[in-house]
């Protein structure tokens, strides 16, 4: 989910390119949010390069 959301996708994009539902996404990104502390795409984006999760 976050290597698609970093490559401009959006949820609901993302959600129909791996047949999940956009709930299921938003949920799945909040998730990201707080395994990285972070509030946003932006900051996701950051802390998983910095971390070299990407």
């Amino acid at each position: 989910v976050l290597t698609l959301s970093i490559q401009g996708y959006t949820m609901s994009e993302i959600a129909d390119r791996i047949c999940l539902s956009p709930d299921t996404i938003k949920k799945y990104r909040q998730r990201i949010f707080e395994k990285l502390d972070v509030r946003n795409i932006s900051e996701a984006i950051v802390a998983a390069t910095n971390n070299k999760l990407l």
